[in-house]
């Protein structure tokens, strides 16, 4: 399954407007969380388990991502405003689609390490 073809059956679930771009958005900003508590959180949800971590933080903390290294570029195609309901709709909609999950779950796994290295460069100009 192809990440087009993910955001489009994740879109027609959640009920949001999700492109490949913001797909793939979503991914680095899970990927640049220095200490994974959003994706755990986030993966706990899609388990249907109780979160470590209440949507709105992990809402607000994703946005910030966003903002902070938004702009267009290869890493960052678009940047978002998620909502409390649109983590929870997400969550939702990747719980119902499993093969979305995984793709969704391999595209994070793969960001990780690059956005490490992107969160090292970061540290060292400052």
């Amino acid at each position: 399954m192809t990440p087009e073809r993910v955001a489009r059956t994740i879109g027609r679930r959640s009920g949001l407007e999700l492109s490949r771009d913001l797909l793939v958005s979503l991914a680095i900003a899970f990927a640049c969380d220095s200490d994974r508590a959003c994706w755990r959180a986030f993966q706990e949800l899609v388990a249907g388990d109780s979160p470590g971590m209440p949507t709105d933080l992990m809402a607000s903390r994703l946005n910030s991502w966003a903002q902070q290294l938004g702009g267009s570029s290869c890493w960052w195609p678009v940047t978002f405003d998620l909502t409390e309901a649109g983590v929870q709709a997400l969550a939702d909609a990747f719980c119902s689609e499993k093969e979305c999950w995984k793709v969704f779950r391999e595209m994070v796994e793969e960001t990780i390490p690059e956005m490490r290295a992107i969160q090292r460069e970061i540290a060292v100009e400052n």
